[in-house]
C-alpha cells in the first residue's frame, strides 16, 4: 500500500464511478480499476460495492477512505512544514473573495507581503455561496463572504459590519438620507449579485415585506457595470459603502435609516483545515484589520 494507491482510492471514493474518478485523474479506467483491485487485496476485503451506475462503499471502503484522508492529509503537512524551514519551496495560500467583502484583503495582503515577501498568494473573486462550497471541498484555505451562513462545520469570524445605500440616478432634489426604502419600486432594482443567499436574501425579504410593488429584480456581478447602469437611469440598487468609493458615476447616494438593512462581511475557512504558521498569520491580520 503506498501513497499513490491511497489517492487514487480517495478519488474513487468522492466519485460516483470509477469512470469519473479516471477523468478527474487523468487515468486510464483499467489502471484505476487495477489499482482499485490491488488495494482490496492487500487489505483483504472489497472496498466497493460495484454498480453499472453509481458504486458506493463498503464498511471496509467506509475505514480506509477515513483513515487515508488523514494520512495523505498529514504528508501534506509534513511537506509543507520541512519545505518552509529549508526555504527552498515558499508556501501557497488560496483565497477566496466575494464583491462585497473585497476591500477588506487589501490591507492584509500588503502586510503579509510585507512579512513574508517570496509567499505566494492566489485570489479568486466570486460569490459567497460558490465560495463557501470551495472553501467546504478545501478547494480555498479560506474565503471573505457575506455573512450569515449556516455550514456548521466552517470556522466563522465577523469582520465587519456597515449600512447599505440606496443609489439611484442623479436627480435635482438634494438629498442625502431616505427614511426607508421605497413603497413602490417603479425602476428595476439591480442587485450587485445574482445569488439570493446571506445578505442579499435579506435585502430581498426586506423589499418584499415592505415594499407594495417591484417593477422587476435583476442581478449584476461586475460593480463598474452595474455603477453605469444605475447611472444610465436602467434601474437602482442597493449597495455597501465599499461600492462606492469610486467617485466617477453621476449618481444620488442616499444613507437609509432603517438599522437592519446592513451587510456583515466574515471570514471563514474549515475546521478541519491545518493551520500553517502564515496561514495563520493572515487570518489574524486580517480579524485585526
Amino acid at each position: 500500500m503506498d501513497i499513490k494507491q491511497l489517492t487514487y482510492f480517495i478519488a474513487i471514493a468522492e466519485s460516483k464511478t470509477i469512470t469519473e474518478a479516471a477523468k478527474k485523474l487523468y487515468l486510464a479506467q483499467s489502471a484505476l480499476s487495477q489499482s482499485l483491485k490491488s488495494l482490496e487485496e492487500i487489505v483483504g476485503a472489497p472496498l466497493i460495492n460495484r454498480s453499472r451506475r453509481q458504486h458506493t462503499l463498503t464498511s471496509a471502503g467506509e475505514i480506509l477512505y477515513n483513515e487515508a484522508k488523514k494520512i495523505i492529509e498529514t504528508i501534506e503537512a509534513t511537506k509543507k512544514k520541512i519545505s518552509l524551514s529549508s526555504n527552498k519551496v515558499f508556501e501557497k495560500i488560496n483565497v477566496g473573495v466575494d464583491p462585497i467583502s473585497s476591500h477588506l484583503l487589501l490591507p492584509a495582503l500588503r502586510e503579509m507581503k510585507n512579512e513574508y515577501p517570496n509567499m505566494t498568494i492566489n485570489i479568486q473573486q466570486n460569490d459567497s455561496r460558490l465560495l463557501t462550497q470551495m472553501v467546504t471541498k478545501k478547494e480555498l484555505d479560506f474565503a471573505l463572504v457575506g455573512l450569515p451562513i449556516n455550514p456548521s462545520y466552517l470556522e466563522v469570524i465577523v469582520l465587519e459590519k456597515k449600512p447599505l445605500y440606496f443609489i439611484c440616478s442623479k436627480s435635482d432634489k438634494k438629498r442625502t438620507s431616505i427614511g426607508s426604502l421605497p413603497r413602490r419600486m417603479i425602476k428595476p432594482l439591480i442587485l450587485p449579485n445574482t445569488q439570493e443567499v446571506g445578505t442579499y436574501q435579506r435585502i430581498m425579504e426586506h423589499v418584499k415585506m415592505n415594499s407594495e410593488s417591484i417593477a422587476s429584480v435583476s442581478g449584476c456581478s461586475d460593480i463598474d457595470l452595474l455603477l453605469t447602469m444605475v447611472e444610465e437611469d436602467l434601474g437602482c440598487s442597493i449597495v455597501p459603502e465599499s461600492f462606492l468609493t469610486k467617485t466617477n458615476y453621476e449618481i444620488d447616494v442616499l444613507s437609509i435609516s432603517e438599522p437592519d438593512l446592513t451587510v456583515t462581511s466574515g471570514l471563514i475557512y474549515s475546521k478541519e483545515l491545518k493551520l500553517t504558521e502564515h496561514l495563520s498569520r493572515f487570518i489574524e491580520s486580517l480579524a485585526e484589520s
